[in-house]
């Protein structure tokens, strides 16, 4: 696994525009895209560890026959989270908790009492499978057929964006095929279960917006899996 370059990356954003743009063209889609992907550059390249979500699909309010998209969430995630969705304030906890030594859940701030923990998330790279608006739930039949539309997107976007661990929100499994995965590979640990390949951490999660396990059993076992593989928390040097 190599590091990605700032140059790799913006041209990475460039292309992946271009290719979407195209699709959309193709496949008779009347949204513009919505871009994803490392959110702050340097601070990605620069964290201990380069963490790499991938959520379903990103949701816009839309109105009746209107076409929505042509907006980033990358831009979105970039400011401090003053009054976040609940995805993206569980997405904090979980990445502060990565890039801040492993502290537990309880010890964590809210999003609202520290700006440290509200705008980590320009730390991370974040990446939908589907790259137009979708609903408030995500059917999975739906995910599965995105995964199939911007696969050459998708892997491209995780093999240059070099992370050491991926973060799967109930998608991770959609890839396995093309990482040469399988569910046998993952050791179940509390709330999610998780592999080692090619020197990177594979997280097999509950999407972060989930409602049947408490928010802290979500982020220590998440934390957890990334403390096993990486206990001093920073990639090992080559």
């Amino acid at each position: 696994m190599t590091t990605p370059t700032k140059k790799e990356i913006v041209e990475l954003d460039k292309s992946v525009e271009e290719s979407l743009i195209a699709l959309a063209k193709e496949n008779d889609i009347a949204h513009d895209p919505i871009m994803d992907g490392v959110v702050d550059v340097d601070k990605y390249l620069d964290a201990p560890l380069r963490i790499l979500w991938i959520l379903k699909e990103p949701w816009e309010k839309l109105e009746d026959g209107v076409p929505g998209g042509d907006w980033r969430l990358t831009d979105f995630l970039q400011d401090p989270l003053v009054k976040p969705h609940k995805t993206h304030e569980i997405m904090a906890y979980v990445s502060y908790a990565i890039l801040a030594g492993f502290p537990n859940e309880q010890s964590i701030p809210y999003v609202d009492q520290s700006r440290d923990v509200a705008s980590i998330l320009a730390n991370v790279a974040v990446i939908n499978v589907s790259k137009f608006p979708g609903e408030t739930s995500s059917r999975a039949n739906l995910i599965s057929d995105a995964y199939s539309l911007f696969r050459e997107v998708l892997l491209r976007q995780l093999s240059t964006l070099g992370p050491d661990v991926v973060i799967g929100g109930s998608t991770l499994s959609l890839f396995f095929p093309d990482l040469g995965l399988q569910a046998t590979d993952f050791k179940q640990v509390g709330t999610c279960s998780s592999c080692v390949n090619g020197g990177r951490l594979y997280i097999d999660a509950y999407h972060p917006n989930q409602r049947s396990i408490s928010r802290a059993a979500y982020v220590d076992d998440i934390v957890a899996q990334v403390k096993n593989a990486f206990p001093e928390g920073k990639r090992q040097i080559p």
